[in-house]
């Protein structure tokens, strides 16, 4: 059972002085939807509606990827940013899929999931008799079911429509010893699809912005 954390400054800082070591690329201003969290910076696209490929491709034309899950903590700070943000959709992409191999989970990263929040009859647990078998290679955090995650058609098919919000994960930047910038260092991913058909070559990405001494 997911249990709210209350948002207070330590678990959750979207100020200007936490989003400054986010990359520099990320939209500011008053509606801003960047937050830290560990080691990371989130990107919260809960307001848009797109699919699961298009999402991804937001993310990489940004530095980052679809949001990895490592553990509970992780999962309860996005639910309770949802919570903070009014987030009133069925739920938002996350990064896990299995789309290279049915049945076999993996993040847009290429690891295997170590932490998973599956709901009753989701994903692995399923079952060969689903009647979507095959089909939903996509992962949904859908927080109108306590943050679980659900498998869902990674696009709309025909007349049914599978646009969600998503989050974007980025590292975040280390400070250099001049003080002058940050620079952030971000792998991309290999051998997974960003639209049916497609691969994304490998590499790494750096972003740096100007801070003030």
């Amino acid at each position: 059972m997911f249990i709210r954390v209350e948002l207070n400054e330590k678990l959750l800082k979207a100020t200007s002085d936490i989003t400054d070591l986010c990359p520099y690329n990320l939209q500011r201003g008053p509606q801003l939807r960047v937050f830290e969290h560990s080691d990371s910076c989130y990107e919260f696209m809960s307001h848009r509606h797109d699919s699961w490929y298009n999402a991804q491709k937001d993310c990489l034309s940004k530095g980052g990827h679809l949001v990895v899950i490592n553990n509970i903590e992780e999962e309860n700070f996005i639910m309770s940013v949802l919570g903070s943000l009014n987030f009133g959709g069925l739920g938002v992409w996350i990064g896990l899929n299995d789309i290279a191999e049915e049945g076999v989970f993996k993040w847009i990263t290429g690891t295997s999931p170590q932490f998973t929040y599956w709901g009753a009859r989701q994903g692995p647990n399923a079952g060969a008799l689903h009647v979507a078998h095959g089909i939903e290679d996509c992962v949904l955090l859908k927080f109108s079911d306590s943050g679980h995650w659900h498998d869902y058609p990674c696009e709309s098919i025909a007349l049914l429509l599978e646009n969600y919000g998503w989050i974007c994960q980025y590292s975040m930047a280390s400070l250099s010893l001049s003080g002058l910038a940050t620079t952030s260092v971000v792998p991309t991913t290999s051998d997974v699809p960003t639209s049916p058909g497609e691969s994304i070559t490998s590499g790494e990405l750096t972003t740096t912005s100007q801070t003030e001494t």
